[in-house]
């Protein structure tokens, strides 16, 4: 966690992601449902497998 004055920074247990809360708050333990986590994972692949935009390829010029 980064202390930012009356706020913090604060990461998730997914990668890539973060919040940003009040210091002074209730702090709660949060249970992570592996199950869930795993979706979150096989997700992104799929997202970073799936082929970029080529311009070559829109204009024609490559197969």
């Amino acid at each position: 966690m980064v202390s930012l004055g009356k706020f913090e920074k604060i990461h998730s247990n997914i990668g890539g992601h973060d919040g940003t809360v009040v210091t002074d708050r209730e702090k709660v333990e949060i249970k992570s449902n592996l199950g869930l986590e795993t979706i979150f994972v096989n997700h992104i692949k799929e997202i970073e497998k799936k082929s970029k935009f080529n311009l070559w390829k829109f204009l024609g010029l490559k197969k």
